[in-house]
């Protein structure tokens, strides 16, 4: 979680037809069934942390009237040793939810239709926007649909910046009147409560995930990062370039096919893209990761797929198994 949340609005790059659906989602069908109640699978002091914490930053906010929201419920995965990510279970809303457009996500397997030139290897670039769900800023008109997790104690937001205080034991129960929650809950009256949003991007939410798709999509378009005919997309024919490119949420990657004499050697398309995408971040104002940052490797994950440039595989990353070469003009 950045310190300093949601500095982008969504909206940047953003066609006014899918902001529009964003803003105010539209049911698929008349008569939709009553919402399954979510459930939140954590225990309150678990809880209590990381929403003093998203308060703090934020990533979070109030929705006073939310009479009408129906909150998400929430759980959470392992990232890596130290993180876990925070998903929300907006599994029924998902459904019924028009759908604002098509994600167009990159599917690994397919590169396996490249045609590796004779005495050429592949080149990998690629760039991941840290924290990107938590940079980009939702629609205050959205806030409602992204309700999620109980209605929480209003004394748990006491002395917000003091970080100290965030490790402290609840006393009171869980909420339970809209969700079914992990522990003892009571929807005493006596204390005061209030509902919480996620401003950024809340991981689980389809809408939301394509419009973060679509903006960094956009952008890259506009900065002639991604040009037509080198995108690789599943509702587009397999692109004839040398060079293959596409957006995975707020991770970029670039394959090109170069001579293997040349391919340490830091010139040509692919290099000038790779400069121009690390300038317009800056300009932008997205933070880079550079633990992910892939800048001319023969040998590099991508798109949860394997790929050795020289060799021309592409496979698992425990290298016990590998598809068929890339073939071979």
């Amino acid at each position: 979680m950045p310190a300093v949340a949601c500095t982008i609005p969504v909206e940047r790059w953003q066609p006014p037809d899918l902001v529009a659906g964003l803003a105010r989602p539209q049911k698929k069908v008349s008569g939709v069934p009553v919402r399954p109640i979510g459930f939140m699978d954590f225990s309150m002091k678990p809880w209590r942390t990381p929403v003093r914490r998203m308060f703090r930053s934020g990533l979070s906010a109030e929705v006073p009237n939310d009479d009408d929201a129906t909150p998400a419920g929430a759980f959470a995965l392992r990232k890596d040793e130290e993180k876990d990510r925070l998903i929300g279970d907006r599994r029924p809303d998902n459904w019924y939810e028009v759908q604002i457009g098509y994600p167009d996500l990159p599917y690994a397997p397919r590169l396996q239709r490249i045609l590796l030139k004779k005495r050429h290897g592949l080149s990998l670039r690629s760039r991941n926007a840290k924290d990107y769900y938590y940079i980009l800023r939702t629609l205050k008109a959205r806030l409602a649909a992204q309700v999620f997790g109980p209605r929480i104690p209003l004394s748990w937001l006491d002395d917000l910046q003091n970080a100290e205080l965030d490790e402290i034991e609840p006393r009171e129960r869980w909420d339970s009147s809209r969700l079914k929650c992990a522990g003892p809950s009571s929807s005493c009256p006596k204390v005061k409560r209030i509902s919480v949003a996620m401003t950024g991007i809340m991981m689980g939410d389809t809408n939301a995930v394509k419009a973060g798709q679509a903006l960094h999509r956009s952008m890259l378009r506009a900065y002639h990062v991604l040009q037509e005919g080198t995108e690789l997309l599943p509702s587009m024919p397999f692109p004839q370039s040398d060079l293959i490119s596409n957006v995975l949420i707020g991770h970029w990657a670039l394959i090109a096919q170069v001579l293997l004499c040349d391919i340490k050697l830091r010139t040509g398309a692919d290099w000038s893209r790779a400069d121009r995408f690390d300038g317009l971040y800056n300009a932008e104002g997205f933070p880079m990761s550079e633990k992910k940052a892939q800048r001319g490797v023969v040998t590099g994950d991508l798109w949860g797929a394997w790929l050795q440039g020289i060799k021309g595989t592409l496979g698992v990353h425990s290298g016990s198994r590998y598809a068929p070469h890339l073939s071979e003009r």
